[in-house]
């Protein structure tokens, strides 16, 4: 079965902390209000949720590609024995 090596987790990454933290310096994150907070929160939850939606994803595609390659695998042993059998008739 074949999987590549880059795993699309290698290029889809979401740095929660980073993300959380990249509109707003720490002094305006302290002083920010409880509702900021709460939308940050939020937000946050979001991104992990999209996270964990993309590495479900991932999963899913890799299951097709070794379907796929087993399917491709089988259809070339069948084109081959199909080849094979209608030399066989011709001789």
């Amino acid at each position: 079965m074949f999987f590549p090596q880059a795993l699309i987790s290698d290029f889809i990454y979401v740095d929660m902390v980073a993300t959380a933290a990249a509109g707003a310096s720490p002094a305006h994150a302290a002083e920010g209000s409880e509702q900021d907070q709460e939308q940050q929160r939020q937000e946050l939850r979001q991104q992990q949720d999209l996270e964990v939606h993309v590495m479900a994803i991932e999963e899913r595609w890799f299951v097709l590609c070794g379907w796929l390659e087993e399917r491709r695998r089988t259809l070339a042993e069948a084109l081959r024995l199909w080849e094979a059998i209608r030399e066989d008739s011709e001789r």
